[in-house]
């Protein structure tokens, strides 16, 4: 009957939308340009970091990995650590989930 084949396309569109939104999900990705880009401005407005000189960005689920190589300001090895120290704990204020990892590349 034709209520039984309406229902039949609906329940097979509905599924596809649900395996769609699973597959998203169990797959990682980059974060999306904007995000990066807001990303590397959280970051450089960090005290004692001077510039991100790259960054790599993943998403697995609603959790978010952060890899950036950052230029810092700080004359000893102490001060440099508890700068990018402030600056994780800053970036997870808005990204709770994260795995933030800093490298330096040069000090300014």
């Amino acid at each position: 009957s034709l209520f039984g084949l309406c229902a039949a396309i609906y329940i097979v569109c509905d599924a596809i939308k649900v395996m769609r939104r699973s597959v998203e999900e169990l797959l990682d990705k980059g974060l999306t340009p904007e995000e990066t880009l807001r990303l590397c401005q959280m970051i450089e407005t960090q005290v004692g970091i001077s510039k991100v000189a790259w960054i790599k960005t993943r998403m697995a689920g609603s959790s978010v990995f952060l890899i950036a190589g950052v230029c810092v300001r700080a004359s000893t090895v102490t001060e440099m650590l508890n700068d990018l120290k402030r600056a994780q704990d800053s970036l997870r204020k808005d990204f709770s989930d994260a795995e933030i990892i800093f490298s330096v590349e040069s000090r300014n």
